[in-house]
């Protein structure tokens, strides 16, 4: 469909004016084949400033083709989302629930995390119970995870999330892991056993691997057989390894805290 693929582009030099909008909609409408008149409106989301794209939403309600209308109307939204992110959240919720909405929120709500995790956060835990709900905790989670996995982390344990295979606490853990692996292994045991806890394990050996491959080797063969153990073991980076002896400190560090029983129960 034409409006999954309407984006807001890099800005170009010369931002339109508000009161030029209306004149450039109609121009982009008025471009001979379909593909040119998606071009012109993606250039137009992308030159509209973010504290005028709220304006533009009606302007872009009477665009008579569906699939321009819808893609350029979360086009806006989501430039509004950079000024005002909760505002334009809250009129998000209130389109059809579509994929393109779930889209853009999620896109919305990562680049809000990303400068502010807290109000994000909060924003995303005041939904009501449900698919936009946990789909909002996770976009936030994902875009916290690069600088502070272990919040990413309890934000979704707090929300009961982890034994959900959407959540992304799989890349969460992984993400501890890259800095924190003994961390992120402690935090694996409250991940309820299943296919959530498979790849979360998996995830966890292959970046700790990537700083320690022989720790993270030691850490897989000393998993309970099963799924979670072979799959850690064939992670791209910790089969390469198979040493116990200099790894054994550090196995033991993670093992005093959290069992092999506790890993894979």
């Amino acid at each position: 469909m034409l409006f999954r693929s309407i984006g807001v582009a890099p800005a170009p030099a010369s931002p339109v004016a508000a009161g030029e909008i209306p004149a450039r909609i109609q121009a982009a409408l008025q471009e001979a084949s379909p593909e040119a008149r998606l071009s012109a409106l993606d250039e137009l989301a992308a030159a509209i400033a973010p504290e005028n794209a709220r304006g533009a939403l009606a302007l872009a309600s009477a665009i008579s083709q569906a699939d321009l209308r819808q893609g350029f109307l979360h086009a806006l939204l989501r430039r509004w989302g950079e000024a005002e992110p909760a505002a334009a959240l809250a009129h998000a919720q209130s389109l059809p629930a579509t994929d393109e909405r779930v889209s853009t929120t999620h896109e919305i709500l990562e680049l809000w995390a990303s400068r502010d995790a807290r109000a994000a956060a909060a924003w995303a835990q005041q939904l009501p119970a449900g698919p936009a709900k946990n789909q909002a905790l996770q976009a936030v989670a994902q875009s916290l995870s690069g600088s502070d996995a272990k919040a990413a982390f309890d934000l979704l344990r707090q929300a009961g999330m982890l034994r959900n295979p959407e959540s992304g606490a799989d890349l969460v853990l992984g993400n501890w892991a890259a800095q924190d692996p003994v961390g992120a292994v402690r935090a694996l045991a409250d991940v309820p056993a299943g296919t959530m806890r498979d790849t979360a394990t998996s995830s966890i050996a292959s970046q700790w691997a990537g700083s320690d491959p022989v720790a993270a080797s030691a850490w897989a063969r000393s998993l309970p057989d099963g799924p979670a153990r072979r799959n850690a073991i064939r992670s791209p980076t910790s089969s390469r390894s198979t040493g116990w002896t200099s790894s054994r400190a550090t196995c033991s560090s993670v093992t005093a805290s959290s069992s092999p029983s506790d890993t894979e129960r």
